[in-house]
């Protein structure tokens, strides 16, 4: 009996250890799986707290945040924490992080054809390392690399731009050639495509944040230094008294408020104020393989298409922007060939790989490629949209300069160049004008 039960206890712990393992290699040990099994348990606890507390629509507020996106969350939280006691409620009619279908990751590097936007990036990089409100969702940045690939001669100018631009800022980049490229990212065939590699640079500062908790994390963050978060929350009318906005309604009610700030991207404002067009959307698509063990320990960016592996071992191809604009959601096979012919021509193994799915969202451009940061002719209206595929990038950096002007009223260098009156007027002509134009 004692040899039957020891070796049925035995089998049983086999089994076990077995099962354990096989655990093991499906979480993979990563920081998501980690972070997710946190939650869980948390969660799962009976006296678990809720996030934040349910607000309720206050009759005054200093400023109002249209768009629960991770734009104004982000700026509610710098208002919230860094300017008390100034009262601030963000309302959407849908829910939080609604703008998280573009991508999954930041890439914060300083290889920008605009000089505003490399320092954006390095402040964001910093900022991003101060965000850490719970231990169970980090932001911190993860140092992976930025390679930049050249392989035409339009690409060989935009390339050395991009360098004089980094090293302008006083970031650290450098030039490498084909063999030191195909030793740091293993698999790539710099010289064996039908376009070979011309020229490479490297930011080796560059750095990855993680973003699936971006927007939860922001929230938790101004909910705690006293924002309200008000979900599920249309709104139906900007009041405006002399040209100057005095209030807003909403589908919970009436609002006093001198400031507010639209950082949605569905047009509602432009509307009920009547301002004039100056975004079109435009598609993005990316496309996601099945996950591989670990290779791509760097971003790679050629013919403005960003290759990256997730820490789930996911090879992720984008952004490929249309070039008309459209609003649709329908995937493009002409994009999706893009994507996976460029990831394919420099990383041939991943020929072998299933495409897993793609996402397929909309984006707000202006006619420059500019964001439209800033105040309009409506006193007490600002606008933070427009960003493209960067808003995440320069994310705490356009909070942090849009907060102080709030608050102190001194627009700030760096955001000049985005103001949406660059354009000219910004609210449209009365028929009347229209009328006298027209003569």
């Amino acid at each position: 009996m004692s040899e039957r039960r020891r070796s049925a206890e035995s089998e049983v712990s086999a089994s076990a250890a077995t099962r354990r393992q096989r655990g093991r290699a499906f979480l993979g040990g990563t920081r998501a799986a980690r972070r997710a099994l946190q939650l869980a348990r948390r969660g799962l606890k009976p006296d678990a707290p809720r996030t934040w507390a349910a607000a309720e629509q206050k009759p005054n507020y200093d400023v109002v945040i249209l768009g629960a996106t991770s734009s104004g969350l982000a700026l509610a939280h710098h208002l919230a924490v860094r300017y008390p006691p100034t009262t601030v409620a963000v309302i959407d009619p849908g829910h939080l992080g609604s703008d998280l279908g573009v991508r999954p990751r930041a890439f914060l590097h300083r290889l920008r054809t605009d000089p505003v936007r490399a320092a954006l990036a390095a402040r964001s990089r910093e900022l991003y390392e101060e965000l850490m409100v719970d231990e169970a969702m980090p932001l911190a940045p993860v140092a992976s690399g930025h390679v930049v690939l050249a392989r035409d001669r339009e690409g060989l100018i935009e390339l050395r731009w991009r360098a004089g631009v980094a090293r302008a800022d006083g970031s650290d980049v450098r030039f490498i050639d084909g063999h030191e490229l195909g030793s740091m990212l293993q698999m790539i065939e710099a010289s064996a495509s039908e376009r070979p590699v011309l020229a490479a640079v490297h930011d080796a500062e560059a750095a990855a944040v993680g973003l699936d908790a971006l927007p939860f994390e922001l929230a938790l963050g101004a909910a705690a230094a006293g924002a309200d978060i008000l979900e599920g929350t249309p709104l139906l009318e900007v009041r405006l008294d002399r040209g100057r906005v005095s209030g807003i309604v909403t589908g919970r009610g009436a609002t006093s408020v001198p400031l507010v700030v639209d950082c949605t991207a569905n047009g509602t404002v432009d509307e009920l104020v009547g301002l004039a067009p100056m975004v079109a959307p435009r598609r993005v698509q990316s496309i996601v393989t099945e996950p591989v063990q670990p290779f791509l320990r760097t971003s790679i960016e050629a013919d403005g298409v960003t290759i990256a592996q997730s820490e789930r071992g996911e090879i992720v191809a984008g952004m490929v922007v249309d070039p008309y604009p459209a609003r649709y959601r329908n995937p493009s096979l002409e994009a999706g060939a893009r994507l996976a012919a460029t990831m394919v021509d420099l990383l041939p193994p991943v020929a072998r790989l299933r495409v897993a799915r793609q996402w397929v969202s909309t984006v707000e451009t202006t006619p420059d490629g500019g964001p439209l940061v800033g105040p309009t002719d409506v006193e007490g209206l600002h606008l933070n949209r427009a960003w493209g595929t960067d808003a995440l990038d320069f994310l705490p950096a356009t909070a942090e300069a849009l907060a102080s002007y709030l608050r102190s009223g001194l627009a700030p260098p760096l955001l000049a160049a985005y103001d949406p009156r660059r354009f000219g007027p910004t609210l449209k002509p009365s028929p009347m004008q229209t009328e006298v134009a027209t003569r």
